[in-house]
């Protein structure tokens, strides 16, 4: 073993240096692309912070009303006055998102390759698998064939068609942001709403921190660092499609039970624990997908007609397509697990049973577990709390992304 195997073996095993890893993407893109327009003068400006944005924009729609209705003790909230006569970086929201995104699919795509390359390994050492199981089920005959993997030299052709693919991609969406996106008008209107004088769409295109006339070194890194989430967007679809058949073959082995049941008190997730890492980082890439789609919708959005409108209508679609590749993704994991579970647990029960009617001298014991037994979830991982609280930024993000949806078809929300 090569000190290269060595390192990914350990982090396989560390949790808290993967969670590290998970936000070390985010974090180092983001911050580079701080970093490059605080150094420029572009980061910030008096007036120009994407709260003052907000709060003006819900002002305008009553929202702010509302919330002062209803919790009366936070006062009257008012949008800061502003003397903005530029965008930069700190109110570009969707450039800072793909930014944040664009990190996130990176890092979970090796979290997530790294966990499912160890998956087998870590589910033999709880006791799901073992050779009995893998024998019964002949799934053993699968994990042992040989993984079917491109020749290097194609692998480095598919990676580079990719890559010039992502870099075409994000320079032809920095050229329509530019030439026709809706940001220089939107925040036209809120500077000049909240008291700047003599701001225009023209005016703030001209001003914008990533203008290739003004800021080339900023366009570029901006283009590199979209190309890169699309890069590594792209190379976990291929992965989330070749698991989802592997699940799929999986799954119809449930009646050879492939996988042993392991009680509670062995392991708190049953034995699954090694895979809620993939469920978890499943979710994740999910509500990336959706963060980074719905920027994509606004910064494209255009009211010209013919071509562009097509063209956005399009996207449109491709975007709602890949949430539900995504959905169906995360769905089929969890009931394979879900199914996988069922079985060996019905096993478990039938087991005991057999035990129970044998008359067996620890009858009081056996009789302990399948009360046990009988109050076992239907599903293995632990966590539930967990999910209800996600489920709050999942249903902002689906709103999000439903909303741009819509206005690429000319519907309002």
């Amino acid at each position: 073993m090569n000190v290269r195997e060595r390192l990914m073996v350990a982090l396989s095993r560390n949790r808290i240096a993967q969670l590290i890893v998970l936000f070390a993407g985010p974090a180092l893109l983001y911050g580079l692309v701080w970093t490059m327009n605080a150094l420029a003068g572009t980061a910030g400006g008096p007036g120009c912070g994407i709260w003052g944005v907000w709060l003006y924009a819900a002002e305008r729609n009553g929202t702010l009303e509302a919330v002062h209705d209803t919790i009366p003790f936070l006062g009257h909230l008012q949008p800061p006055a502003s003397r903005c006569q530029s965008v930069p970086f700190s109110a570009d929201v969707t450039n800072q998102t793909l930014a944040i995104t664009a990190g996130f699919a990176v890092s979970i795509y090796l979290p997530f390759n790294l966990r499912l390359r160890f998956l087998s390994e870590q589910l033999a050492e709880t006791g799901l698998l073992t050779p009995e199981s893998l024998a019964r089920s002949g799934l053993g005959a699968d994990l042992a064939r040989p993984v079917r993997r491109l020749s290097r030299p194609r692998r480095w052709a598919l990676n580079g068609v990719l890559a010039v693919g992502g870099l075409v991609l994000s320079a032809l969406m920095y050229n329509w942001t530019y030439s026709r996106g809706p940001i220089f008008d939107d925040l036209a209107r809120s500077y000049a709403g909240r008291g700047s004088q003599g701001v225009t769409a023209a005016s703030l295109r001209d001003a914008w921190w990533a203008n290739h006339h003004h800021y080339p070194m900023h366009t570029a890194m901006g283009v590199a660092v979209g190309s890169i989430g699309l890069l590594f967007a792209a190379k976990q679809a291929i992965v989330f499609a070749n698991v989802t058949l592997l699940t799929w073959r999986v799954r119809k082995l449930s009646d050879r039970r492939p996988i042993e049941f392991v009680p509670k008190w062995f392991d708190g997730n049953y034995g699954w624990r090694p895979a809620a890492g993939l469920v978890s980082l499943g979710y994740a890439s999910a509500l990336t997908f959706l963060a980074s789609f719905a920027a994509a919708l606004y910064m494209l959005r255009t009211k010209e007609p013919g071509l562009f409108q097509v063209l956005l209508v399009i996207l449109a679609i491709i975007a709602t397509l890949g949430v539900v590749a995504n959905a169906g993704f995360l769905g089929n994991l969890v009931w394979t697990i879900r199914s996988l579970f069922d079985a060996s647990l019905a096993q478990e029960r039938a087991r005991l049973r057999e035990r129970l009617a044998d008359g067996l001298p620890d009858r009081q014991y056996h009789l302990s577990v399948a009360i046990q037994l009988a109050e076992t979830r239907n599903y293995p991982l632990r966590g539930r709390t967990l999910r209800i609280l996600a489920a709050v930024p999942a249903a902002f993000a689906v709103y999000q992304f439903f909303d741009q949806v819509t206005r690429a078809f000319g519907v309002v929300l």
